[in-house]
């Protein structure tokens, strides 16, 4: 978020995400490693800029057996 602030002036004061399973979507590269439909993990976040506007949205699906989710917000 260190470039949300510098370059667009937009701080984002929270965060919240949501970790579950998922299945890979149908657009997924094959470097992923994981085909369409395959269970996998999967992140949604919202976050919140300083005047309490919902900011941003993302999805993000990982592969458990090569990445561990880790989120900070500091």
């Amino acid at each position: 978020y260190r470039y949300y602030r510098l370059a667009l002036d937009v701080w984002i004061s929270r965060a919240e995400d949501r970790v579950a399973v998922g299945t890979v979507p149908d657009w997924a590269p094959e470097a992923f490693g994981k085909t369409h439909g395959d269970i996998t993990g999967y992140v949604e976040r919202l976050s919140w800029a300083k005047d309490d506007a919902p900011i941003e949205f993302s999805r993000t699906w990982y592969d458990p057996d090569k990445a561990l989710y880790v989120q900070r917000l500091t």
